[in-house]
Parts: C-alpha cells; sequence; structure tokens
C-alpha cells in the first residue's frame, strides 16, 4: 500500500494501486473536498460553525479558505466513528478503520454525561452467570412421527430420554431439535414411545436422533464475543439458551410465542365477558448487551374459558337453555366465538368411550333431533343414534357441532361438549374484550415489577434441572443502571416557545411559524345528531384558526350520512375538489362500539385519500368539547 505525507508531516494511507497517478487524483481532490471528522468538528463548533453554531452562514467560504480548513483537518485522521469508513483521496472507494472500541463519537462541545438530571432505575434484565457453563454444547436433530397431534412431542421425547438416553438431560425446543452438554447416543433407527393423554387414550410415536452437521455449539462465545468482534454475535449459542431458558415452563404454562402464561387459579380469573379471561404471562428472551442479560417482561392474553357450552349459553348469549330453547337467530354470535376452537367431547357412560379432542368446523342447519348422517348403509338422526345406544337427549332441539375434518360428517350434540382449557387462538379479540384487557393490564411500574417477580419465583428457573446441567444461573432482581433525565424539547411558534405541560404541548395563544397564504377548504360530516352541534363546531374552528393563524375558508362544507358506507364516496369526491381537512362526527349507536366504528371511519378516510387530506374523528357524546382538538 503506497503512503504519501500529509500537510502536517504524518502519514495518510492510500488505496491499492497508488502511486503517481493517485497523487495526482489526490491533490485534485483536495481542492473539492472538506473532509469531517470528530476533531475538526469539535474545531468548527468552538468557532461558532459546529452543530447548532450560530454562525452557519460561515460555512459557505470561497475555496481558498475550504484548503487551508482541509489541511487543519488531515492532522485528525481519517476515521469517522467507531469502526468506520475511510474514505480515502484516491478515488471513491470506502475502506474500513477500526477504531478502539473503548473511544466512542462525542457530541462536539458537550462533555458526555452532563445533560439533564442524573439518576437511577431498575430496569427489567436479569443478570445471567455464566461461570459455570461448559464450552461447549451438542445440538441434535429430532424426528417424530407420526407428524400430528404435535402437542404430545414434549411428553414422547420425555419418554424417549428416559427409556432410550437412559436419562441424560438434554433441552427439547418442541419441534424438531434438541441441545446437551453431553454427547448422546443416536441410534440408526427409530424407537417407539408411548404417550397417554389426560384423557387416558394413549398414543404411539417413533423418535429418531442424529447429530446435526455442524454438532459443536460454541457456548464459550457468550463469554468473548465482546473482546473478540462485537458486530459478530453468536447467534447459535444464543439460540441454545432460549431453549434452555423455556425448560422450567413448559410443564406448568400455556406458551404463547416468547411468552409463558400461568393458569388463573380457582376463583380468581379474570373475566373479559363473551366467554374469554386474562391470563398473565412471563415473556423471557435472552439478550446481548456488553454481557449476555435475560429480559423479563409481562404479557396478558386473552383465553376462552374451560366450561361447557351449555354454561356459555346461558351466561354470554342469555339464552334459557330447555326442550324448546331454538338458537337459529344467535347462529352467528355462537358460531363466531366457536368455530377453530377445541372441544371435549364427553360421551355418555353408556358408551364404554374415553373423553376425546374436536376441532370445531361450525353448527349444522339443523338440530339433533333432525340432523341425519349414514351408519353401516342407513340414515338416522343423531337423536336417534343416541336412543339406539339407551341415551336420551336432554335436548334434542339445540344444534349440533360439526366437528373433526371438515370432509367428514362427525356431529356432535351441544350437551356432550366442553371448551377445552388452555388454548390458544389466533384471532383477533373484540372491543369489549380490548377494553376490559386494557384496564387489567394498565398497572404501576411497581406492580408490574411485583408481577413479573412472582412469575420469576412461580417457574423457579434456578432450580430447574436443565437450567442447571448448563451451568446458567439467573439473578433475582432487576439489575440497576445509572440515566439522565433529559429537559423536554420546546416547540418554536411565530411568538414564543412552546414547552410541555401536562404531557402535551400547548398551543394555546401561539400562531403558526410560516402558514400558507391559501385559504384551506374544509368539511364537516355529520350522522344522525342535532345540527346545532355542527353549526357549533364550525364556529369554535373558524375562532381557532384566526388565532393560530391558520387560514380556512370562511364555511365548511357540511355534509349528512346515513351509516359508514357512504363515507367513501365522500372522501373521494372530497380528495377530487382538493379539501384539505374533514372532520367525522360519528353519532352513538345502541348495541355498536363507538371506538371500533371510529377506527373503521378514520381506515376508510386513509384508503380512500391517502396524502390528500387529514380526517379527524369525534363521537358525539364527548365529555367536553376543547378548542384544542
Amino acid at each position: 500500500m503506497a503512503a504519501g505525507a500529509s500537510a502536517d508531516g504524518e502519514e495518510a494511507t492510500h488505496p491499492p494501486n497508488g502511486g503517481p497517478a493517485a497523487s495526482g487524483l489526490q491533490k485534485e481532490e483536495e481542492k473539492q473536498a472538506e473532509w469531517k471528522t470528530q476533531r475538526s468538528q469539535k474545531r468548527r463548533y468552538k468557532a461558532g460553525e459546529g452543530w447548532g453554531g450560530k454562525k452557519r452562514q460561515q460555512q459557505q467560504q470561497p475555496h481558498s479558505d475550504a484548503r487551508e480548513k482541509h489541511n487543519r483537518q488531515q492532522h485528525a485522521g481519517q476515521q469517522r466513528g467507531q469502526g468506520g469508513n475511510q474514505q480515502c483521496q484516491g478515488g471513491s472507494q470506502l475502506y474500513s478503520s477500526r477504531q478502539p472500541q473503548g473511544e466512542l463519537p462525542q457530541w462536539p462541545g458537550q462533555p458526555r454525561g452532563t445533560l439533564g438530571k442524573p439518576g437511577q432505575v431498575s430496569v427489567n434484565y436479569l443478570d445471567v452467570n455464566l461461570d459455570k457453563m461448559p464450552a461447549v454444547a451438542y445440538h441434535y436433530d429430532v424426528k417424530i412421527t407420526p407428524e400430528r397431534p404435535k402437542k404430545f412431542y414434549r411428553q414422547a421425547f420425555e419418554q424417549y430420554r428416559v427409556e432410550h438416553l437412559g436419562g441424560a438431560i438434554a433441552a427439547f425446543d418442541g419441534r424438531a431439535s434438541c441441545y446437551s452438554v453431553v454427547k448422546l447416543k443416536c441410534s440408526s433407527q427409530g424407537q417407539e414411545v408411548k404417550v397417554t393423554d389426560r384423557h387416558g387414550r394413549t398414543l404411539n410415536y417413533t423418535l429418531e436422533l442424529k447429530e446435526t452437521e455442524d454438532l459443536e455449539v460454541d457456548l464459550n462465545s457468550l463469554r468473548s464475543y465482546m473482546k473478540d468482534k462485537i458486530y459478530d454475535k453468536p447467534m447459535r449459542a444464543l439460540q441454545c439458551l432460549e431453549v434452555v431458558l423455556a425448560a422450567p415452563c413448559h410443564n406448568t404454562a400455556i406458551r404463547a410465542g416468547r411468552s409463558f402464561f400461568k393458569r388463573s387459579e380457582p376463583g380468581s380469573a379474570f373475566d373479559l365477558n363473551d366467554g374469554y379471561e386474562a391470563l398473565v404471562g412471563l415473556y423471557q428472551t435472552f439478550v446481548l448487551g456488553d454481557r449476555p442479560f435475560v429480559n423479563v417482561d409481562i404479557s396478558h392474553k386473552s383465553f376462552p374459558k374451560a366450561m361447557t357450552i351449555i354454561d356459555y349459553l346461558e351466561l354470554y348469549q342469555k339464552q334459557k337453555i330447555d326442550k324448546s330453547t331454538n338458537l337459529d337467530y344467535k347462529r352467528s354470535d355462537i358460531e363466531s366465538f366457536l368455530t377453530g376452537m377445541n372441544i371435549i367431547y364427553e360421551p355418555p357412560a353408556c358408551l364404554g368411550s374415553a373423553p376425546r379432542v374436536f376441532r370445531v368446523n361450525g353448527l349444522c342447519k339443523v338440530p339433533a333431533s333432525t340432523q341425519t348422517f349414514e351408519l353401516d348403509g342407513k340414515e338416522m338422526t343423531v337423536a336417534e343414534y343416541y336412543k339406539s345406544r339407551q341415551y336420551n337427549l336432554k335436548f334434542p332441539n339445540l344444534l349440533c357441532l360439526h366437528v373433526g375434518p371438515p370432509l367428514k360428517h362427525i356431529y356432535l350434540p351441544i350437551e356432550l361438549c366442553r371448551i377445552e382449557d388452555g388454548q390458544t387462538l389466533n384471532r383477533k379479540d373484540g372491543a369489549n374484550q380490548v377494553a376490559a384487557m386494557i384496564k387489567y393490564a394498565a398497572t404501576s411500574t411497581n406492580e408490574r415489577k411485583a408481577k413479573i417477580i412472582r412469575l420469576m419465583e412461580y417457574f423457579r428457573h434456578n432450580l430447574d434441572p436443565t437450567i442447571s446441567h448448563f451451568g446458567i444461573r439467573l439473578g433475582s432482581d432487576f439489575i440497576v443502571v445509572n440515566t439522565r433525565t433529559l429537559n423536554a424539547p420546546q416547540i418554536e411558534y411565530k411568538s414564543n416557545l412552546a414547552s410541555v405541560r401536562n404531557g402535551s404541548w400547548r398551543m394555546d395563544g401561539m400562531q403558526f411559524l410560516e402558514p400558507k397564504p391559501k385559504s384551506h377548504k374544509w368539511a364537516i360530516l355529520y350522522g344522525k345528531i342535532n345540527y346545532l352541534y355542527v353549526d357549533e363546531l364550525q364556529k369554535m374552528v373558524i375562532q381557532k384558526s384566526r388565532k393560530v393563524n391558520l387560514c380556512l375558508d370562511a364555511k365548511a362544507e357540511k355534509l349528512y350520512y346515513k351509516d359508514e358506507r357512504e363515507l367513501d364516496a365522500l372522501f373521494r369526491n372530497f380528495k377530487k375538489n382538493q379539501f384539505d381537512v374533514v372532520f367525522v362526527i360519528i353519532p352513538k349507536v345502541p348495541g355498536a362500539s363507538l371506538t371500533d366504528r371510529s377506527s373503521k371511519a378514520k381506515g376508510r378516510s386513509e384508503l380512500a385519500a391517502t396524502g390528500n387530506f387529514t380526517t379527524q374523528c369525534h363521537s358525539k357524546h364527548r365529555s367536553r368539547r376543547e378548542p384544542q382538538m
């Protein structure tokens, strides 16, 4: 690599294939370029030219001044930021230049750690002691057949571990991988195990264990990654510890994503209405900072309550179940709740069968007394089938559930089914559940921390044999970090600066800095409300716009709409006529969620007129009408 002398006599690095040609290019580039390094930024700042300086106009100087400044800057070196790029003068290529990791970029003219009010806070991270962790773990592929049902994979692997691995401790991810700190005995042929579910049904699985192509996982990289290559994170080791960390939680909690939800204790369930309850879960994951930590937090999720379907109909659908009950007019609500859910079918004792779990496809069109199916070439109703087995249905007038494979005709009476507990549903919560969940989850930071600590004590990670075998130990309390609380920024208006007050920037008595001279077109859309309120809103907006130096048309375009479906055409018309602001007043309708209707109206406006005008949706029933909206 060729080297040339800088203006201050120090060596300046040039790109490969340097020499006279590169030197000539360098001199040509010096006339144009102005290098920005940390030290040169400090010098400009002190001269009033740096970031936030008052003499910004002095940044544009004659070329002769720029060349003199460039000569001074070369002495500062050619690095920009930690591990930043080094731009060479002989061409447009960028070359990596590592900076010592201890030296972090400094803001010009402002010493680090001096702004704001100092303090300390606890953060939801736990220390991880890795002193006893072995240097290497071993990664194995696990193949389980049949593929379904997958919810018994962990039980099958546990049985396999005890029977065929001699009780060796291994962390299984529940799908296709396991990790161990000792080498496991692999077999060329699959081994059969038997699993018994909680209803007494026996399932047979075949497991095969094989070494992965890259068998060894370097756990020692978690101790040394900060010293070696901070940008090359030890992801395989991190993935291994994620599986190990989850080991104590699977047997006593319900998993959803990275969170583990503890089942509610009898009598302490938080009812979200409509058949759901709220469970509290522990979110946990390994993160890498200057050393490994475990990030822990609280999760809240709705789960269907474990109860008979008859109880659900009586409690949440307000149906009195007897021999004359007709569910046809409630079909939509019942079907939307039950479809996709697992139910437990409990056959009568006279049938001599064990309970079974089925997935609901929907409701049948007719009740059990008239719903037919074919059995041994003979067609009969569901009620007749049970009668032939010495069981008379209590409610033959109720609709049946269509369960199992959709193409098969499996119909079950509602009275013999109940909702399985602890099942995770991937469905959107209704407005009632969301509102109740927000109230339940909104707690103080101290209460939130207390919930996390209680869940950590419940799962008892440090007492788990798998975690202990991997030599990991978690801290029992949050880590404490130093903080500096900065003053809230101010917003500059035409006449003054606005500071934060009660969590917001109030613009009372302020005027916009540079308003557009043209008059803005605006409109008000309203539903079934008193027209006087619409007129009052128009006057209030006009009055406020004058105070803030905003130019609006003297009168708004006021249009009535019957329901939200008419908004699409209205918004398209506003877009065509180049309106700037639209206010939408949404009246309250019995039985309909105002929040849900407001969000739908907002969504319609964004789809119909993206980037053309701004909408603001208001409820007719506001506790108070403020000038600042």
